[in-house]
């Protein structure tokens, strides 16, 4: 890492947080993600440099000890900021997505484009839940509830006389149902505390966000 790497990853960042429309939470949280990413970025070129010189043969790694404590504060410190960081932008993409799903309610009425964004919608909410390292069972449980709401009522409409539906979505049915089995297999590995059949098998987050991801290429196909 070099301090025009670190410039590189502030700059864009520190922009974004000045610009209009003001986003207080957001642009707050962007700052704090930016100065703990300066904090953690200086002492990696200092460390970077020490070790790349060689200067541990001449001091006895006397400095590189100094060094390590600095860079784990500031790893912890950058670690949680960029949680926040995190955090604040989906909340934020949360509040555009809803307010687009409501234009559209508006515009078009419950139909198949509001269906399909409001499962998806709540499937990404359901698959953040249950890939938690400590996942929350209560808002698990009704996320995943809220997604199958959704994911039903979106059947239910492509079975209505009338529903405009793309030609492909039968492809879409199979992977929400798909998405709803390994939710569900997910969460009740997460009642139990327990990896499921495997880390990488059914009940694994890695096998949930699979899922997902399959669900999310078939939406955008359609």
């Amino acid at each position: 890492m070099s301090n025009k790497a670190i410039e590189d990853c502030r700059e864009p960042v520190l922009s974004a947080a000045d610009a209009q429309p003001a986003m207080p939470e957001l642009d707050q949280a962007a700052k704090n993600y930016s100065a703990a990413l300066d904090a953690w970025g200086k002492t990696l070129v200092e460390a970077n440099t020490y070790y790349e010189r060689e200067n541990f043969k001449d001091d006895a790694m006397a400095k590189g000890k100094a060094m390590h404590g600095d860079i784990v504060k500031h790893y912890a410190a950058f670690d949680s900021a960029n949680q926040q960081f995190s955090n604040a932008l989906e909340t934020e993409n949360d509040k555009r997505q809803l307010k687009q799903l409501a234009e559209i309610e508006k515009t078009e009425g419950r139909k198949y484009t509001y269906w399909q964004g409001m499962t998806m919608f709540t499937a990404k909410k359901a698959v953040n839940s249950l890939s938690e390292d400590k996942v929350d069972l209560a808002k698990a449980e009704a996320d995943v509830k809220a997604f199958e709401e959704t994911a039903d009522a979106l059947n239910a409409y492509a079975k209505t006389p009338d529903a405009k539906m793309p030609m492909m979505y039968s492809m879409m049915e199979s992977d929400i149902e798909r998405y709803r089995v390994a939710a569900k297999k997910r969460l009740r590995a997460a009642r139990d505390n327990s990896q499921g059949d495997s880390p990488q098998g059914e009940g694994s987050r890695p096998y949930l966000v699979e899922r997902y991801n399959a669900l999310v290429q078939t939406s955008n196909r359609q």
